[in-house]
């Protein structure tokens, strides 16, 4: 026995209440269900009226107790005994305070058992799914402590949070007695599941990096949907839900358009996230069309959204796989690109002008004065010392690298001994932040040969000091006025080509609280 689809319909959001009158004739003597899939129902009023006068009543939906209802289950329904052949008319009223839809089956209670462990077997496999892809993005970012895997497994959490509740098992099992809280669970959960995930998305994307401009707007939209969440905790309105339903497709629409974007910029782990965000919208849609009947009635059709749930988990899992494979990658051609580096410096130093340069010095001092051809002679083999000893370091620490720009300062010293005065301030505090080697060392050098070798007085400021968290490294040629204009371009080109490699690796070595900025 099935009902007309004629008497289904998707009322969308109304405060009205909806009747609806069936005339039922069973074949058989037994006892049948008559049920909603419509979980979301505040309140359905059951009434079986019977030839010989007999009047059933029961009532259903998130504002009817289950402990009050003649039938408890976790969707609304309502269990009638029916005589072969015997007409029975049933009306039935609807309230609901967000979208309502209408329409009811009806079937033998041994069919509708047997279809509910069925349905429960299906539901059961999928949540289980996402329940083990949450897990194991909670593990991960138990072990990696990984921002992004947080936002993930949240995200995944409330999702599954609303399913459940789609389904009626929160209400049913979880917070049954939680009256006020039975007509708002799901938007609750939706829209919590919409902040984590906006913030994942955020984050995996990189938005920062790639528009500032659509950085603010995710900013306003977690603000938003914030908001939203807090409107549910006031008495539900016309308006709110509208909101809501506005908030939430403006929602899926900008995590869709903005991973395209970022995509189009060259992200490579943006391909997963797109493909993910597909299946589920075309699982929605689906859901959606078989119940305005656009669609035929069937498991795949019923389940699609959950099924398009599953398939973005797991794609979503992938795209966080392919974007630390990524971020590995570039950390190998960082530490390749350090080591390059480091290993044109030690060539530098070793060039035979340098070193003649140097022994030529300490070769005058021998004959002047002894004394201080042993300390030049001590400096330069320091030098050496450094330098072998930090090429095989990735990182060091500041004040090691400060003592091998003394060092450096010192050898240049010998050059211009009365005329190069030099002034170190050096934050102390700072002297254990970890650093690349060999990040002082080539702006001075490139002071020495772009401009500090043309003036007759010499003046050099080594600065390194804290602001709002941030380490500033400045070496800062304070005779720069006495010269008049000096075109830096060329220093300041050479300056990026020696350090590229090393400040590349910064963001990937260094730990994100010790951001370090260069100025010439």
């Amino acid at each position: 026995m099935e009902f007309s689809t004629q008497t289904k319909f998707d009322h969308g959001i109304t405060k009205s209440r909806v009747w609806e009158r069936y005339r039922i004739q069973a074949k058989e003597s037994g006892s049948w269900i008559i049920f909603s899939r419509w979980t979301k129902a505040d309140r359905l009023n059951f009434y079986a009226m019977f030839p010989n006068g007999k009047i059933v009543i029961d009532s259903a939906g998130s504002d009817v107790k289950f402990s009050e209802r003649e039938f408890s289950h976790r969707s609304p329904a309502f269990e009638v005994y029916l005589n072969a052949n015997e007409p029975v008319d049933i009306y039935v009223s609807v309230d609901s305070r967000s979208k309502m839809h209408t329409g009811l089956k009806i079937t033998g209670a041994l069919n509708y058992f047997q279809d509910n462990i069925r349905d429960e077997r299906i539901l059961f496999w999928v949540f289980g799914a996402i329940i083990s892809i949450a897990l194991y993005n909670l593990i991960v970012f138990i072990s990696t402590k990984d921002r992004n895997y947080l936002y993930y497994f949240l995200y995944i959490f409330f999702m599954l949070m609303y399913d459940i509740t789609v389904e009626g098992f929160g209400r049913y099992y979880l917070w049954p007695n939680w009256h006020w809280f039975l007509s708002k669970d799901y938007n609750i959960f939706m829209s919590l599941s919409f902040v984590f995930v906006l913030f994942f998305a955020k984050s995996f994307l990189s938005v920062k990096t790639y528009s500032s401009k659509l950085l603010k707007v995710y900013n306003i939209t977690i603000i938003i949907f914030i908001l939203n969440i807090l409107l549910f905790m006031l008495p539900l309105s016309e308006i709110i839900i509208n909101f809501t339903t506005l908030c939430f497709f403006y929602g899926i629409m900008l995590l869709f358009l903005s991973g395209l974007y970022i995509s189009l910029k060259g992200y490579r782990p943006a391909r997963f996230y797109i493909v993910a965000w597909i299946f589920l919208i075309v699982g929605s849609a689906a859901t959606t069309l078989r119940r305005v009947h656009v669609l035929p009635d069937n498991i795949l059709t019923e389940y699609a959204i959950y099924f398009g749930t599953v398939v973005e988990s797991i794609l979503l899992a992938f795209a966080l796989g392919d974007r630390v494979l990524m971020i590995q990658n570039k950390k190998l051609e960082a530490e390749e690109a350090l080591i390059d580096a480091n290993n044109r410096i030690l060539q530098n130093r070793m060039k035979p002008h340098f070193l003649f340069n140097s022994m030529n010095i300490i070769f005058n001092q021998i004959l002047e004065s002894p004394k201080g051809a042993m300390e030049s002679l001590q400096l330069l083999s320091d030098n050496y010392h450094f330098i072998t000893e930090f090429n095989d370091k990735r990182i060091v620490k500041l004040q090691e690298e400060v003592n091998f720009l003394k060092n450096y300062l010192d050898l240049m010293k010998l050059r211009w001994p009365d005329i190069l005065e030099i002034i170190y301030n050096i934050d102390d505090e700072l002297s254990k932040i970890p650093v690349p080697p060999f990040i002082l060392q080539p702006p001075a050098e490139n002071a020495f040969k772009y401009s500090l070798n043309k003036m007759e007085q010499k003046e050099i400021e080594i600065k390194i000091h804290s602001i709002n968290g941030i380490v500033h490294l400045e070496i800062i040629n304070l005779a720069m006025d006495k010269l008049g204009h000096v075109d830096y371009s060329r220093s300041l080109g050479n300056i990026i080509n020696r350090l590229k490699g090393i400040l590349r690796t910064l963001i990937l070595l260094c730990p994100r609280k010790n951001r370090i900025l260069l100025h010439e």
